[in-house]
């Protein structure tokens, strides 16, 4: 009673640095929608044409620069409590939960977390 358990798993992105994934796998991740636009140019380096296709030398020329840089730096999470209430209304009386409703809660919320 009391104890939660929280796993958060990576984006899928391939094994190993972001700065080497495979431009033609990371082109069909985005297309898929299994890696952001904003992701691939952030995390893995990758440029985009005006097409939406990945621009492979510019992508390498970008790489390149975010290698020199040392990045993309990693963001790691570090929660160790259960979020606060929610700011808006829900069907329910979110004042009178539980510490461990409010854990579930926020568990499970699809419209917040």
């Amino acid at each position: 009673p009391g104890d939660a358990y929280i796993l958060r798993s990576g984006g899928g992105g391939g094994y190993g640095p972001p700065l080497d994934r495979d431009l033609d796998r990371l082109e069909r991740d985005v297309r898929g929608g299994y890696v952001s636009r904003e992701a691939a140019e952030n995390l893995y380096g990758a440029a985009f044409r005006a097409d939406g296709r990945i621009d492979r030398e510019a992508s390498a020329r970008r790489r390149d620069e975010m290698r020199r840089k040392g990045l993309p730096a990693d963001q790691p999470i570090a929660e160790t409590m259960a979020p606060p209430l929610h700011a808006h209304e829900h069907a329910y009386a979110a004042e009178k939960l539980t510490e461990e409703e409010r854990t579930v809660l926020a568990m499970s919320c699809r419209c917040c977390s």
